[in-house]
């Protein structure tokens, strides 16, 4: 969510629209059984831009998948494929990969992932992350563990059909790079329990550029893939048994039906604490569920639940709030949406971004298209019991508010079929400082929501 909130920060402050024209619609592929959707238009990592023409992403004659780095004009553009469906959760996930990744340039990052947010994501990564010097592949599991190999002198580092994968279980997940002659060239075993997944989620392989900087070498690049393979654990993710051996075990509740995921750890939007505690977030007894922003001690914290399913696509989201969450303080955002990755999103967001004189709701649709809507000294600032929704549809997106007695205070309708999305994901909502910035008015807040559905188109 960093580049959507930045470009909402500047149109608070230069009231400008930044809509962008000039991506195509969305492209798909398929590759080893399996339906791809092929990145555009701009965004993170790195601040790239991202290429889906069948000059930079294509599967040729033998079925091999190819992502490159191209320079097109004065434009270098990185690449990125993404399962449209994101029921990925435990089992082995193995990439073939005929080209030699190790070698790369150092500016440029060949990534195999499964990922749900950035606090569930599993990483190979085939990068020295500019620096010549460094060792040539790293594993991630997000949050917290991290392991680099494959040493910069390497013999390896010209090899071709390597596989890498891992193997995802519920207490590790175990990472091997392998030679066709069957040679382990690298291995890590991850057991950081802060770290391991417990939910579903999509599979992506990209090329990109750190910071968007061109290779050293200034030389186009590709990453030539034969196969890829998830073979599923025998046992799904099993969240029923909620007894902690530790105190940073994953949190769920359970609320409208629904099982969520509760955030702790730190990491953006906002660069944030995020609490997961029963003090923070919780369901009352009117089955009403609590996101807080609190401090405690020194530390500001913020909140943030998520579905364990991320089968979500078009049809009715809606929201109801029983509390006042058009009256924030300007550096709370209260956020509800839907979203596969950061070009995949539908968001909903009560806040200010920051200035007590902005508007004080804002919807968008990543990653081109946004609006902002109840000024800043609207009467219906502190109302209650407020239905946010928006109805998603191949070819649009309508939001609206209304308040319990059906009177409409905000109504908008997104065409842009350069944002809309196709594909699966989950929900989310979260109660975020911008920046980590402490509340202007120093006082926690809170967001209650008495109900949440959705109805499938």
């Amino acid at each position: 969510m960093n580049k959507k909130y930045l470009q909402l920060v500047m149109l608070s402050t230069l009231g400008l629209l930044l809509i962008a024209n000039t991506a195509a619609a969305d492209t798909y592929l398929t590759w080893c059984g399996k339906e791809w959707c092929v990145r555009d238009g701009t965004g993170n990592p790195g601040s790239n831009n991202w290429n889906s023409s069948g000059n930079s992403v294509w599967v040729d004659e033998n079925q091999k998948l190819h992502l490159t780095i191209q320079k097109v004009g004065d434009t270098w553009y990185s690449t990125e494929v993404d399962t449209t469906s994101a029921n990925y959760t435990y089992g082995v996930y193995s990439w073939t990969v005929s080209s030699p990744i190790l070698n790369l340039d150092p500016n440029i990052v060949a990534t195999m992932f499964y990922r749900h947010n950035d606090t569930n994501e599993i990483d190979i990564g085939a990068t020295q992350w500019g620096w010549m010097y460094s060792d040539r592949l790293n594993y991630g599991v997000a949050p917290n563990a991290y392991q680099s190999a494959i040493p910069y002198d390497s013999p390896n580092q010209n090899a071709t059909d390597v596989t890498y994968s891992f193997d995802w279980e519920p207490t590790y997940v175990h990472f091997t790079a392998k030679l066709s002659n069957g040679t382990v060239i690298s291995d890590w075993n991850c057991t950081d329990q802060t770290s391991i997944p417990h939910v579903e989620g999509g599979v992506t392989m990209q090329m990109w550029l750190m910071n968007h900087l061109a290779p050293i070498n200034g030389q186009n690049a590709e990453m030539v893939l034969s196969n890829f393979s998830y073979v599923p654990f025998s046992v799904a993710p099993d969240t029923s048994d909620t007894s902690d051996t530790s105190d940073t075990s994953d949190t769920y509740l359970n609320w409208c039906g629904k099982e969520w995921w509760v955030r702790s750890g730190t990491g953006n939007p906002g660069s944030n604490n995020w609490n997961s505690s029963g003090n923070s977030v919780w369901v009352d007894e009117n089955q009403k569920l609590h996101l807080t922003i609190q401090k405690v001690g020194d530390t500001w914290y913020s909140t943030e639940v998520d579905t364990t399913s991320a089968n979500y696509t078009y049809g009715v989201y809606s929201w109801t709030v029983s509390s006042s969450i058009l009256n924030l303080d300007p550096n709370i955002v209260a956020a509800m949406f839907f979203r596969h990755n950061d070009t995949n999103e539908i968001d909903i967001e009560a806040t200010q971004w920051g200035w007590i004189y902005s508007d004080r709701l804002s919807y968008s649709v990543q990653p081109n298209a946004y609006q902002s809507t109840i000024p800043y000294d609207s009467p219906y600032q502190n109302a209650t019991d407020v239905t946010y929704s928006f109805d998603w549809e191949p070819t649009y997106v309508h939001f609206t508010a209304k308040l319990s007695n059906g009177t409409v205070i905000s109504d908008w309708n997104c065409t842009d079929q350069t944002s809309i999305p196709h594909v699966a994901g989950g929900v989310a909502m979260q109660m975020w400082l911008m920046n980590h910035l402490a509340p202007i008015n120093g006082q926690n807040a809170e967001m209650v929501l008495s109900d949440f559905s959705y109805i499938p188109a």
